[in-house]
């Protein structure tokens, strides 16, 4: 779990593994800006190892200009690795 949580919480882990700029508050409401900023918003939730919630919008073609997506990203260890449950909202 704590692999996953710093791949999607860690500036520079995203950046290095992604190969874009992304720069990622360390704080429930700091700002998110990944993939050369195609994808923005903020941390709405933060639970080390276990849980991040976070106010997106996407800024590539055909995504509403203004519309935020919340996605839920639920993370917990199973046998012989790790598990990610993704919930996207709107």
């Amino acid at each position: 779990p704590h692999t996953m949580y710093k791949l999607l919480t860690d500036s520079q882990v995203c950046s290095k593994l992604t190969k874009t700029k992304c720069e990622i508050g360390r704080g429930v409401g700091t700002d998110i800006n990944i993939l050369d900023g195609a994808v923005t918003g903020k941390n709405i939730e933060l639970i080390t190892d276990v849980k991040i919630v976070q106010q997106l919008q996407f800024t590539m073609e055909g995504w509403p200009v203004g519309h935020n997506s919340t996605v839920t990203l639920e993370i917990s260890r199973v046998a012989g690795g790790t598990t990610l449950v993704h919930t996207q909202e709107n």
